[in-house]
C-alpha cells in the first residue's frame, strides 16, 4: 500500500481556526487545556456548523465547554492538559480529517 494511501493525504486538512499554537492565553497562569472541538450545530457565537476551533482554557470553561459537547452543540476532537504553556498529553481522541 502506498504511503498516501496509508497516511490518507488525498483528503483536504481542515484548517483550525480560533487560537493561535503560540496564543498568549496558553502561557496565562490559569490555563489547564487546549482543546480543538468542531461546531455541530447552526447559529453558534463561536463559527459555523463544520468549523474546528482551538481554545485555550481555564478549568472552568473547560467545564462548560463539556456541557456543550453534552448538549451536542459541539463535538470535541482533541484534549490535552496545558501547565505553564506546555502539553501534558493524556488521552487525544483521533483527530478527523475528512471535510464535507
Amino acid at each position: 500500500m502506498s504511503i498516501k494511501k496509508q497516511l490518507d493525504i488525498s483528503k483536504p486538512v481542515k484548517i483550525i481556526k480560533g487560537q493561535a499554537i503560540f496564543h498568549e492565553k496558553r502561557y496565562a497562569d490559569d490555563t489547564r487545556h487546549m482543546v480543538i472541538f468542531d461546531i455541530t450545530i447552526p447559529d453558534s457565537s463561536t463559527g459555523d456548523v463544520g468549523d474546528r476551533i482551538r481554545v485555550f482554557l481555564n478549568d472552568d470553561r473547560y467545564k462548560e465547554v463539556q456541557q456543550l459537547e453534552k448538549q451536542g452543540k459541539i463535538e470535541i476532537i482533541s484534549h490535552c492538559h496545558i501547565i505553564k504553556g506546555r502539553f501534558i498529553h493524556e488521552s487525544i481522541k483521533q483527530l478527523k480529517y475528512n471535510v464535507h
